[in-house]
């Protein structure tokens, strides 16, 4: 919602900065009290397997990791985004 839709359904006349000030304030404490609700889930891969489904409720991936295999310590390793179309085709053309 927008500011000035809150201000006319507050009956304040605009333009009125204190206000405005206020309400600013306010979405910003709301915006700090509000925990993102973040999941974190393993998913084993298997060999031959492409898809894997996401959680149903699933709004935005934040981060991709996979085991890298080069080391010792058992660490992840994050995947790049893409920002634009693969150079390569698919192998089998999907």
């Amino acid at each position: 919602m927008r500011i000035k839709e809150i201000l006319d359904r507050a009956g304040v006349p605009l333009p009125t900065g204190h206000a405005v000030a206020i309400i600013r304030e306010a979405l910003d404490e709301i915006g700090h009290m509000v925990k993102d609700r973040v999941v974190e889930t393993d998913v084993s891969i298997v060999k031959d397997k492409r898809y894997y489904d996401f959680p149903s409720g699933l709004l935005k991936l934040r981060d991709l990791r996979v085991l890298n295999h080069d080391n010792d310590e058992d660490k992840y390793r994050s995947i790049p985004r893409l920002m634009f179309e693969p150079k390569e085709e698919d192998a089998d053309g999907s």
